[in-house]
C-alpha cells in the first residue's frame, strides 16, 4: 500500500511558507482507497483532505501490480476515480490504462511492422470504452497488408468486447484473454508477432 501526498519542504518560499504548508497538512485527514470491483474492492493506498467529501472525482494513477500484488505487472498504470466515500473510505471506479513507454519500445523490434488501431466499443453491458491495440508484423509489411491486418483486428476488438460487460473486459484485458482472441486468425492475412492492448480510456 502507498499514500498519496506531497512533499511540503519542496519549493522557492521560506520558513513561513513551509510552516503554512505543515499546517494545512497537519489539519488533513488520511482516508484509505478502496480498489474497484474487479480488482477485488481492496484497500490499495492512503489520500489525504481535510473533508473527505471533496476527494470525490479526484483522479490518481497506479500501477497493475499495486493491484494485483504481481510484480510483473509493473508495465501497466492504471487510472482510477474516486467516485463516493463510504465508512471513512474512498471507493472507486476504473478510468482507464495504459502500457509504460519503456515496455511498448520493447515490443517493436527493427525488421518488423508496427499496425496500430484506436476502437471506441460498446461493451455488453453498454460500457462505452476506447481500446487501443498495437499489433506487431513478423517482417516489415506494406501499407496493403497494414490496411488488410487493420481491417481484421478492428472487426476482432468489437466481436470479443461486445461479449463482456466492464469487469470481465477489464479481467481478460489485463491477463491477456482480450489480446489472444484479438490475435487468433491474423495469420490468414500475415503472420503477427504479438498483439497488445497499448491503452484502455472509459468514456
Amino acid at each position: 500500500m502507498f499514500c498519496i501526498a506531497r512533499d511540503s519542504s519542496k519549493g522557492s518560499g521560506g520558513d513561513g511558507k513551509r510552516k503554512s504548508k505543515a499546517l494545512g497538512w497537519a489539519k488533513k485527514n488520511w482516508y484509505p482507497v478502496i480498489s474497484p470491483t474487479a480488482f477485488g474492492e481492496k484497500e490499495i493506498a492512503s489520500v489525504a483532505a481535510v473533508k473527505p467529501e471533496t476527494l470525490v472525482g479526484r483522479k490518481m494513477s497506479v500501477t497493475l501490480s499495486d493491484l494485483t500484488g504481481n510484480f510483473r505487472d509493473y508495465r501497466t498504470k492504471v487510472r482510477l476515480k474516486i467516485v463516493g466515500m463510504e465508512g471513512g473510505k474512498a471507493r472507486t471506479v476504473y478510468a482507464g490504462q495504459e502500457m509504460v513507454r519503456e515496455q511498448v519500445a520493447r515490443l517493436v523490434r527493427r525488421w518488423s511492422s508496427r499496425i496500430d488501431n484506436v476502437e471506441p466499443v460498446i461493451l455488453a453491458d453498454k460500457s462505452n470504452v476506447v481500446v487501443k491495440t498495437l499489433t506487431v508484423s513478423r517482417r516489415r509489411v506494406n501499407t496493403s497488408v497494414k490496411k488488410d491486418l487493420r481491417a481484421l483486428i478492428s472487426q476482432k476488438i468489437h466481436e470479443q468486447a461486445a461479449k463482456t460487460n466492464l469487469d470481465d473486459f477489464i479481467k481478460e484485458v489485463n491477463t491477456g484473454v482480450f489480446s489472444k482472441a484479438v490475435y487468433s486468425g491474423l495469420s490468414k492475412v500475415y503472420p503477427v508477432r504479438a498483439v497488445e492492448v497499448r491503452m484502455v480510456a472509459r468514456k
